[in-house]
């Protein structure tokens, strides 16, 4: 009997530790870093991911392979933890083509003893830069007006700088459709007196950001166009001379396609746990 006994015990006890092991809550709980590459249209790592007895946080990187802009809906993603979700709370992210992006992502819970969760990423969309494009008409400078419509976009120029070495045009906008509004604003160019069009300059340096605007139904925002110095001296001297800005596929609306959803896997990194 008591052989059978210290048997039973022994079983139990096995039992017991390898449940506590399971649910093992660690001060910091570490995940390895894990890239997905099959996806045609992005590639997506989750690097430097620790948890703790408030939240996960993690780097988010996307690479957009193609030649439209990539936006990433926080909202619409969710960090599974078996029969838990929690969906983060962090600005959309949007990437230019064939360039990258990343975000440092917070899901408040606890999380320090889950050593498998997943996060389902199912807020990817494609912003197609063709077909999708308003008619405007063409903007004269210097303008009789400052307010204008293009479709559901309504627009009023706030300041302009009309000078040799640059000219300088501010708009805000107000988008009042029910779908998504989009303004590439790389894509108008000015018509001068030689007859040639001119493509207005694209903004880089430390701080320059997509050249695109994304409005939700009901939003508003502002944005500049830049043309530099003009060649062909005085008969393109900005200052001198009319101008015609050539709207082309600026303003667009669109119901954006969805990217299937992608779900990146968080795995404990023991070594760095214990």
């Amino acid at each position: 009997k008591k052989i059978i006994l210290i048997c039973i015990l022994t079983v139990l006890t096995a039992g017991l530790v390898n449940a506590q092991n399971k649910t093992k809550t660690y001060a910091k709980l570490f995940y390895n870093n894990t890239e997905i590459t099959d996806n045609p249209d992005v590639s997506i790592s989750v690097q430097s991911a620790v948890a703790n007895d408030k939240q996960v946080k993690f780097k988010f990187k996307v690479v957009n392979k193609t030649h439209d802009f990539i936006l990433v809906k926080f909202s619409e993603c969710k960090f599974v933890n078996g029969d838990k979700q929690v969906m983060p709370n962090e600005k959309d992210l949007l990437i230019s083509p064939i360039e990258n992006d990343f975000r440092v992502v917070n899901v408040m819970g606890v999380f320090n003893s889950s050593e498998h969760c997943n996060f389902i990423v199912d807020g990817i969309y494609k912003i197609l830069s063709k077909g999708n494009s308003i008619t405007c008409e063409d903007f004269n400078l210097p303008s009789s007006k400052t307010e204008f419509s293009v479709g559901p976009f309504n627009i009023k120029n706030t300041d302009i700088y009309k000078q040799t070495d640059a000219t300088k045009l501010k708009f805000n906008v107000a988008y009042t459709g029910t779908k998504t509004g989009f303004i590439f604003t790389d894509k108008p160019t000015v018509l001068m007196p030689d007859n040639n069009e001119y493509p207005c300059a694209k903004s880089n340096g430390l701080f320059s950001g997509p050249s695109l605007i994304v409005l939700k139904a009901g939003s508003q925002d502002s944005y500049d166009i830049t043309w530099d110095r003009m060649p062909n001296g005085k008969i393109t001297d900005m200052q001198k001379v009319n101008m015609i800005v050539k709207w082309h596929d600026t303003f667009c609306e669109m119901d954006p396609p969805k990217i299937k959803s992608i779900t990146v896997p968080f795995d404990i990194n023991l070594s760095l746990s214990k």
